[in-house]
Parts: structure tokens; sequence; C-alpha cells
């Protein structure tokens, strides 16, 4: 079974991480780095991965930390269920604090918007025409 780590996963944590960085919160999310960096402590070229993403912040630096968190998951069942878990508790406390829940799952090939409140129009124009 494939593991479901996602790049947009990966994201989202990565934004959680500056925020919980820049205002000095201690929360669910900064646990779940400490985790990451645990366990990868032993494998340097790992561990650097994580550490770029954090820095970087950027859809290359989330898919490789995706990719690399993958790897891990599938030989590492026990590693997956632990992350799930704890991704499963940074999303119950973010829904707690703003009352919003979105998600995008699997593959987009087109436009996507998430949004709580829209005042106007949405459109979505072929940059052809």
């Amino acid at each position: 079974m494939a593991s479901s780590i996602s790049p947009a996963t990966i994201g989202t944590l990565l934004d959680h991480a500056a925020i919980e960085k820049a205002t000095g919160e201690q929360g669910a999310v900064t646990s779940m780095i400490q985790f990451l960096q645990n366990e990868l402590a032993d494998q340097p070229a790992d561990l650097a991965i994580v550490e770029s993403a954090l820095r970087e912040q950027s859809p290359a630096a989330s898919s490789r930390l995706a990719d690399l968190l993958n790897r891990h998951a599938r030989n590492d069942r026990g590693f997956e269920a632990e992350f799930q878990a704890r991704w499963a508790h940074i999303q119950a406390a973010a829904n707690e604090r703003t009352g919003v829940a979105n998600s995008v799952i699997g593959d987009v090939s087109g436009p996507v918007v998430q949004a709580r409140d829209v005042f106007g129009g949405i459109s979505f124009r072929d940059s052809a025409q």
C-alpha cells in the first residue's frame, strides 16, 4: 500500500511551522517537526532534507520532503502511523482555532479554490484565450 503523505500536506505543515516559529508557539506542529528530526537524526542526508524544507518552504522542497517521508513510511509502518496521528492532531487543532476545514486529496490537474467567504465572483480563464 502506498503512503499518502502528499506534497500539499507537507506544504501546509511547513506553513504552520513558519507560523509557530514566528509566534513562538510550541504546539503540535513543533512536536511534529521534532518527531521528524528525531526519527531521521541518524541519517544526516535525510535530516538535511527536513532542515532545507523548513528554510526553503517551496513546492520543490515540499515535494522532496514528501518523497523522503513516503519512502520512510513504506519501510516503517510505525513511522507512517505516528506521522498520520500527529497530522490529524495538527488539523484538529487548526480547525478548532479557525472553524474551517479545507482539504484537497489526490492529483489536481485544474484550478482549485478553497475559500471560506467569497464576495464577488471567481473565474478561471484559460491563459490561451
